[in-house]
C-alpha cells in the first residue's frame, strides 16, 4: 500500500496535466501519439542521466569548494543548475521531439509539436518524481507534494516553451534557424534560472553554518526564486493563451484545428476553479505566517521546551516562520497559473481580442 501511494504521489501531477492537453488536442494530437510522447519523456530522462554521468566522468565542470567563499558557492550553483541539470536535460528532451516526435506520420501540424513537447516533459518529470519520491524515505509524501507544486510544473512550463517555438518553425512564423534555437535555449535559460536560486540557497546557508557567514544573502536568494517563479508562471499562461486561443486567429492555422470535447472543457473548467482555490489557499497561508512570524515562533518554540527532539515541534518551528510563509506563497504561483491554463477555451469571435474564457466557440 505504501509503494502504492507513493507512486501515485510521484505519477499523479503529471498525468493530470497529460490529461489535460490530451483533452485538449484530443482531435489533434491522437491518443498514439500523446502516449509515445509521454513515453519519449521516460527515455528523455534516462539518455539525461547518461549524459550528466558521461560529464561527470570527463570531469570538464569545475568544483568550488567552501574555501571558495560566497563566490565560489554561488557559482556551483550556476554550474550544477545550467551544466549539470538543465543542459543536459533540455537537450535530452528537445532530441526526443525533433528526432521523434517531428518525424512521426501521426505529426503534421505545429500543435502536434506543442502538446508532443509538454507531453514529452511530462513523462520526464514523471519517472523524476518516482526516483525523488523513492530514495525519500520517511518524507516522501512531503516531497511528492513540494515536487508535484514545483518540479513538475516547471518541467511542464520548460516543455510548453520549447514546444512554442517549434510551433512556430513549423508554420514558418519565425526563420526556422531562430525558431529552433529559441525552442532549444529558451527552456534552458528557463530551467537554469528555476534552479539556480534553489541550489544557491543551500550552498549559501552551508556556507553561513560552517563560516560564519552573514545571511543576508538567503533573502536575496528567496525573492529571486520567487521572481523566477513568477516569470515562468506568466510565460506559461501567456504560451498557453497562445497555442489554445490566438491559433485561431493566426492568418494560416493548423490544418487539423479542432475543437475540444465540450463536456471535458466543462469538467477542466470546475477543475479549474478548485486548483485556483488551492493555490489560494496556499497563498494566503504564506502571507499570514510571514505577517505573524513573531508572535507564532515563540509559541511554536515552546513546545520543545520539554523535549527538544520531538519531531512534532521541529514541524511547528518550520511553519511557523517568516521564510516559510514566503516559500509557501511562491508554492502557490504554479498552481494558479495552471488553475488559469485550465479555464482556457477558444474565443468567441476569432476578431475578437477579449473573448479569453467566453461560452460560445467560432465553430458553433
Amino acid at each position: 500500500m505504501l509503494v502504492l501511494a507513493t507512486f501515485l504521489t510521484a505519477t499523479f501531477p503529471p498525468l493530470l496535466l497529460t490529461a489535460f492537453f490530451l483533452t485538449h488536442y484530443r482531435h489533434r494530437l491522437g491518443f498514439r501519439l500523446g502516449i509515445k510522447s509521454f513515453g519519449l519523456g521516460l527515455v528523455a530522462a534516462a539518455l539525461a542521466i547518461l549524459m550528466g554521468s558521461a560529464l561527470e566522468a570527463a570531469a570538464i565542470l569545475p568544483r568550488y569548494a567552501i574555501d571558495d567563499g560566497l563566490q565560489g558557492a554561488l557559482w556551483q550553483a550556476l554550474i550544477d543548475a545550467g551544466g549539470r541539470a538543465a543542459i543536459p536535460e533540455e537537450i535530452a528532451k528537445f532530441l526526443m521531439v525533433w528526432l521523434v516526435i517531428r518525424l512521426s506520420k501521426d505529426c503534421d501540424s505545429g500543435g502536434d509539436l506543442f502538446c508532443g513537447a509538454i507531453l514529452v516533459g511530462l513523462g520526464f518529470a514523471a519517472l523524476e518524481n518516482v526516483l525523488y519520491v523513492a530514495r525519500a524515505s520517511g518524507n516522501w509524501a512531503v516531497i511528492g507534494t513540494i515536487r508535484g507544486m514545483m518540479a513538475i510544473p516547471g518541467h511542464t512550463i520548460d516543455g510548453m516553451f520549447m514546444g512554442y517555438f517549434l510551433a512556430l518553425w513549423w508554420r514558418k512564423a519565425l526563420p526556422a534557424v531562430i525558431a529552433v534555437l529559441l525552442a532549444l535555449i529558451l527552456p534552458i535559460a528557463a530551467h537554469t534560472l528555476y534552479d539556480f536560486p534553489l541550489m544557491a540557497l543551500d550552498n549559501v546557508a552551508l556556507l553561513v553554518v560552517r563560516t560564519g557567514l552573514a545571511p543576508e544573502p538567503l533573502e536575496y536568494l528567496r525573492f529571486m526564486q520567487f521572481g523566477v517563479m513568477l516569470v515562468s508562471a506568466l510565460g506559461a499562461i501567456w504560451v498557453a493563451r497562445q497555442e489554445l486561443i490566438e491559433v485561431w486567429r493566426t492568418p494560416t492555422p493548423d490544418g487539423d484545428l479542432h475543437p475540444a470535447d465540450p463536456i471535458a472543457v466543462g469538467w477542466w473548467r470546475r477543475a479549474g476553479w478548485a486548483l485556483a482555490g488551492f493555490g489560494a489557499a496556499v497563498a494566503a497561508l504564506g502571507i499570514a505566517l510571514w505577517i505573524t512570524d513573531t508572535q507564532l515562533l515563540p509559541a511554536a518554540r515552546g513546545v520543545l521546551d520539554d523535549q527538544s527532539l520531538q519531531s512534532f515541534g521541529r514541524w511547528l518551528v518550520w511553519l511557523f516562520n517568516r521564510q516559510t510563509g514566503q516559500f509557501l506563497f511562491g508554492l502557490a504561483l504554479f498552481p494558479l497559473a495552471f488553475a488559469a491554463i485550465l479555464q482556457m477555451r477558444a474565443p468567441k469571435r476569432i476578431g475578437n481580442p477579449f473573448a479569453i474564457w467566453p461560452s460560445r466557440r467560432p465553430w458553433a
